[in-house]
This record gives structure tokens, C-alpha cells and sequence, in this order.
């Protein structure tokens, strides 16, 4: 199974709701599920951004940094 498809539904997300954090959060998990932590952190950076009390986006991303 390959990654385009999960990654279809996020672009037109980013699209019409670029303030949405949430949308930023599912492309850390989908980069962190590829590996690609510099991307991760950029997206988790940005959800955090957008939403302060997103703890879980925080979480995550204090854990990438920490490393």
C-alpha cells in the first residue's frame, strides 16, 4: 500500500483551511510515519502554532526536538 492515498485528503485540507492545526498535525504523523523527522517537526511546529493547547502536537514535537 503506498502513502498517496493518505496523503490525498490532507492537501485540499491545507488548501481551504490553512489556520486549521489539526490538518498541520496529521502531516507530522504522516511524516513521522515516513521518517522524514525535519518535516515532522516543521508541521508539528506549525499545528503548535496555530493551537497552543494542541498537547499532543506538543508532546510529540518536545519529543523530536529532544533528540
Amino acid at each position: 500500500m503506498s502513502g498517496r492515498p493518505t496523503w490525498l485528503p490532507l492537501k485540499p485540507a491545507a488548501e481551504r483551511f490553512p489556520a486549521e492545526a489539526l490538518v498541520y498535525a496529521r502531516y507530522g504523523d504522516l511524516y513521522l510515519q515516513q521518517g522524514a523527522k525535519a518535516n515532522a517537526v516543521e508541521a508539528y511546529q506549525r499545528a503548535v502554532q496555530l493551537d497552543p493547547s494542541d498537547q499532543n502536537s506538543n508532546v510529540i514535537l518536545k519529543g523530536l526536538l529532544a533528540h
